[in-house]
C-alpha cells in the first residue's frame, strides 16, 4: 500500500511538472504572439495596402532624459507586385491635446499621387504622438526661449533612418533610391535628412515646413525662426540632395518671408534647391499640402522627372462623383436622413460655414463624416464615415447639391 501511495505520488508530481510546461509554453506563445502582434501587418485602406508596423527607436530629449520608444509606421503599396522605390513622408506637430488623439498619421489622400507615381509610402507617425504621448518629447525645442536644435534634429534623423532600415527589410522596397518628403515640422524634418544625405536619398521635397509657429499667439511670427536660419547656413553633407521647397503665401505659421530667408539660408550653406510660393488660399495658406494637391502636383512632376529615379506610373481607381438627384436641397435640414442630434447640428454647420470643394457623407446607422476645402472632399468624407463602420457609407451633399438617392 506504501509503495502504490508512492507511485500514486509520483504520477501526481509528474502531472504537476507537465502542467506547469504546459502553462509556461503557453504563455511563451501568447507573449511571442503579443510581440509579434505589435509589429504584424492589419490592411485599411485595400486600394492603398495600407499596413502598419511598429520599429523601436531611442532617443533623447533637451532635458538628456533617453528612451527606446516604439515608432508606428503605415505603409502604402502599389496595387500590383513589384519593387519600387520608397517616399518617407512625414507629418507635423499639431497642439498639445492633438497629439494625445493622434493613433496613427495617415495621409491616405495625398498619398494617393505618390502611389500613382510608383513609390512605396511610409508615413511615421513620431514619437511624442497618439500612444506615444506623455514619454518623452524630442520635438520640443524650447523655441521661445533658447531653441536646442541639435537634440531635437537627431532624434528626428534617428527615426526616419530607423523606417529607412525597416524598408531595408522589406522584398518590395527598392531603398538604393528614395526620396523624403513632409508637410509644416515634416518639412523641417524633410531639410534635416536632406542636409545629412543618407545612403540612397535622392530628393527632398518641403511642403510648408518649419517650426515653432503659433497662428493664434504669434502671427507670421514663429518663436526660434532665426535659430533654424542660422542651423541652416551650416555646411551640410558633402554631397547635395536636391530639394524642392513648396510654401503658400498668407501662411499664417511663417508668414511670406521668413520661408524665403530660410531656402536662402540653406542656399548659403551649401544646399541646393528651389523655393515656390503659390497663391494664397481661403483661410490658413499653411494646409497648402492637404487643400491644393492641384497646384503643387505638377510642380513635384517637374522636380521627380530630374531625379535618378526608376519609376512606373500607375492608373488608381477613382470612385465617381455621383450626379445631383434632385432629393432635395442642401438648406432642407428636415429632410436629412439616419442623423441627428448631433450630427444634426454638424450637418448644419456643414451648410452653413464649409466652402467648396465639400462633401458630406452619412450611412443608415446615423454615422457620418465631412470634408471642406480640399480637392479630394468627396473621397476623404467617405473614408472617414466608413472607418469602423456596420453599414457602408454613401455621400449626401458635394458642393452645392445633394446626390443622395432614398435607399
Amino acid at each position: 500500500m506504501k509503495r502504490l501511495h508512492l507511485l500514486k505520488m509520483s504520477r501526481r508530481c509528474v502531472m504537476e511538472r507537465v502542467f506547469v510546461v504546459v502553462r509556461y509554453l503557453g504563455m511563451l506563445w501568447i507573449a511571442m504572439g503579443m510581440l509579434s502582434s505589435a509589429y504584424a501587418q492589419t490592411v485599411f485602406n485595400r486600394t492603398l495596402r495600407e499596413s502598419v508596423y511598429k520599429v523601436n527607436v531611442t532617443i533623447a530629449d533637451r532635458f538628456a532624459r533617453t528612451e527606446t520608444i516604439p515608432v508606428v509606421l503605415t505603409v502604402y503599396r502599389p496595387p500590383i507586385e513589384g519593387r519600387f522605390p520608397l517616399m518617407i513622408l512625414n507629418h507635423g506637430r499639431a497642439s498639445a491635446a492633438e497629439r494625445s488623439k493622434q493613433p496613427q498619421q495617415r495621409y491616405a489622400q495625398e498619398v494617393k499621387y505618390f502611389i500613382s507615381k510608383g513609390f512605396v509610402v511610409i508615413v511615421p507617425t513620431r514619437i511624442g504622438y497618439g500612444e506615444t504621448y506623455g514619454t518623452l518629447d524630442p520635438e520640443d525645442a524650447n523655441a521661445c526661449r533658447l531653441p536646442t536644435l541639435a537634440v531635437k534634429d537627431e532624434a528626428l534623423y534617428r527615426q526616419i533612418m530607423a523606417t529607412y532600415e525597416f524598408a531595408k527589410t522589406q522584398d518590395y522596397i527598392d531603398t538604393t533610391q528614395w526620396v523624403v518628403a513632409g508637410q509644416s515640422l515634416g518639412g523641417y524634418t524633410t531639410v534635416t535628412i536632406a542636409k545629412r544625405a543618407p545612403p540612397g536619398l535622392v530628393g527632398a521635397i518641403n511642403f510648408s515646413g518649419g517650426f515653432g509657429g503659433s497662428p493664434e499667439e504669434r502671427r507670421a511670427n514663429p518663436c526660434g525662426a532665426h535659430s533654424w536660419e542660422q542651423s541652416l547656413t551650416t555646411t551640410p553633407s558633402a554631397r547635395a540632395v536636391p530639394t524642392l521647397w513648396v510654401y503658400w503665401l498668407d501662411d499664417w505659421f511663417w508668414g511670406n518671408v521668413i520661408p524665403q530667408r530660410w531656402f536662402n539660408a540653406f542656399i548659403k550653406g551649401g544646399g541646393v534647391g528651389e523655393l515656390v510660393q503659390l497663391p494664397a488660399l481661403t483661410g490658413n495658406s499653411h494646409y497648402g499640402f492637404s487643400r491644393n494637391r492641384s497646384a503643387w502636383a505638377p510642380l513635384v512632376d517637374q522636380f521627380m522627372a530630374k531625379l535618378p529615379l526608376q519609376l512606373n506610373a500607375l492608373t488608381l481607381q477613382v470612385a465617381a462623383i455621383p450626379s445631383p438627384t434632385g432629393y432635395a436641397r442642401p438648406e432642407d435640414y428636415d429632410k436629412v436622413p439616419y442623423i441627428k442630434y448631433a450630427g444634426l447640428a454638424r450637418y448644419k454647420e456643414f451648410v452653413t460655414t464649409k466652402n467648396p470643394p465639400r462633401a458630406f457623407a452619412i450611412n443608415r446607422d446615423g454615422k457620418w463624416s465631412y470634408a471642406a476645402e480640399t480637392d479630394d472632399a468627396s473621397e476623404i468624407a467617405l473614408e472617414n464615415c466608413n472607418n469602423n463602420a456596420q453599414s457602408p457609407c454613401a455621400l449626401y451633399v458635394v458642393d452645392s447639391d445633394v446626390v443622395w438617392k432614398p435607399q
